[in-house]
């Protein structure tokens, strides 16, 4: 017998991809992509957390990437 407990548990969905995507979907830059390509850019993300405090990086510096927070 499954209880609803478990069916809540197992649609939970932890693939990092699809709440990247919904991020993105959220994200004004990216509005007006389709779910498919968003789907594509976040494949591309690498997702980090900072610590308060932290550098990310300092004026002038050449970028290296595109920083979404």
């Amino acid at each position: 017998m499954q209880l609803p407990l478990w069916k809540s548990i197992r649609k939970r969905d932890d693939n990092p991809i699809t709440e990247i995507s919904h991020f993105l979907r959220e994200t004004a830059i990216f509005e007006g992509m389709s779910r498919r390509t968003l789907r594509e850019v976040a494949r591309l993300i690498h997702k980090r957390k900072y610590y308060a405090g932290e550098t990310i990086f300092y004026q002038g510096q050449a970028g290296t990437g595109v920083y979404l927070i």
